[in-house]
């Protein structure tokens, strides 16, 4: 789970912060011009500026985290066939079960598809009212 976490982290931390820092420059300075405060700044402006890529990121990890849970099953292992889709991955290799080891491929390729179409579902349900990214 570390490893799913930590591959899994830096793509929404990189599109947070682009995010974060791509706020459109007039709107900062009006909000500066009108004195409003540096908290009042990041709830009302950049955080709601910077949801379309904080999305993207989650878009981005959501896949990330099959990956990454895949690998540190590779990396940690589990003992016997008691683990999840990377240790059966590896037994099938070491056995030679090609139908086996696709059909795990595959199975890990729709889980990652799915948590994909599900953020961006969520995504766009979170969006589809303000933002130009996701208007019918």
């Amino acid at each position: 789970m570390i490893i799913s976490f930590v591959i899994s982290l830096f793509p929404i931390v990189n599109n947070s912060l682009l995010g974060l820092i791509s706020t459109d420059r007039s709107l900062v300075d009006l909000f500066r011009l009108h004195r409003v405060g540096l908290a009042t700044e990041f709830w009302r402006l950049r955080l709601p500026a910077a949801a379309p890529y904080i999305i993207a990121g989650l878009k981005i990890s959501a896949g990330l985290s099959v990956i990454g849970a895949i690998v540190g099953e590779f990396i940690i292992g589990a003992s016997g066939s008691e683990g999840g889709l990377g240790v059966k991955i590896i037994f099938a290799q070491a056995r030679l079960q090609t139908d086996l080891l696709f059909s795990l491929v595959a199975a890990a390729t729709t889980l990652g598809f799915f948590f994909f179409s599900v953020v961006s579902w969520v995504g766009h349900l979170f969006l589809r009212t303000w933002h130009e990214s996701a208007s019918d």
